[in-house]
C-alpha cells in the first residue's frame, strides 16, 4: 500500500468517526431537551406502577396478585415466570423480603400511553444492607400494562435486569 492510500483510508476512518461522534452528541443534546425522565406520573397506569412497587415493599400479597394480570410475564436473572400463579408461588416472597429490608432510589420513571397500552421504564439503584454492609444495585425495569374490559389497568408483562 502506498503511503498516498494509506493517507487516504486515515482520512476516511478519522471522518467516520467524527460523523459519529458528532451525531452521538446530537442525539444526547436532543435527549436532554425533549425528554424528561419522570413523564407521564399522573397517569392511571402509572399509579398502578406505583402501587404495585409500594405494595411489594410492604409485603401485600393481596394487592399484588389484584395489580397482576392472570397471565402476566416476568422476566428477571435469566428466569422466566409465565403468569401470576408462578409469580405468586415461586419467588414474590424473595422480592418482598429483599425489597423490605433495601431503600430504592429512582433516577428515571417514566410511562406512555398508547391507548389501552402502556409502556412503564424505569432505572433505579437498590440500596441493601447485608452483613453492616451498603451493597448498590442498578436495575432497569420495563412493564406493560394493558386497561382491562372493565377500565382498570393491569400488569402483563415485566423485565428486570441489574
Amino acid at each position: 500500500m502506498t503511503l498516498t492510500k494509506i493517507t487516504y483510508a486515515s482520512g476516511v476512518i478519522v471522518l467516520a468517526l467524527l460523523y459519529q461522534i458528532c451525531g452521538m452528541a446530537y442525539a444526547t443534546e436532543w435527549v436532554k431537551k425533549h425528554y424528561d425522565p419522570f413523564m407521564g406520573l399522573e397517569t392511571e397506569s402509572a399509579k398502578v406502577v406505583t402501587q404495585f412497587h409500594q405494595a411489594l415493599k410492604r409485603g401485600d400479597e393481596e394487592r399484588v396478585n389484584n395489580l397482576l394480570a392472570e397471565d402476566v410475564v416476568i422476566v428477571e436473572n435469566g428466569k422466566i415466570n409465565r403468569s401470576r400463579y408462578e409469580y405468586i408461588n415461586q419467588h414474590m416472597k424473595e422480592d418482598m423480603l429483599a425489597l423490605n429490608a433495601s431503600k430504592t432510589v429512582f433516577h428515571e420513571l417514566s410511562i406512555k400511553v398508547n391507548g389501552s397500552t402502556a409502556i412503564a421504564t424505569a432505572r433505579k439503584k437498590i440500596i441493601e444492607v447485608e452483613r453492616g454492609e451498603e451493597l448498590d444495585m442498578h436495575n432497569i425495569e420495563t412493564m406493560v400494562l394493558n386497561k382491562q374490559s372493565n377500565g382498570r389497568w393491569k400488569i402483563s408483562y415485566i423485565h428486570w435486569s441489574s
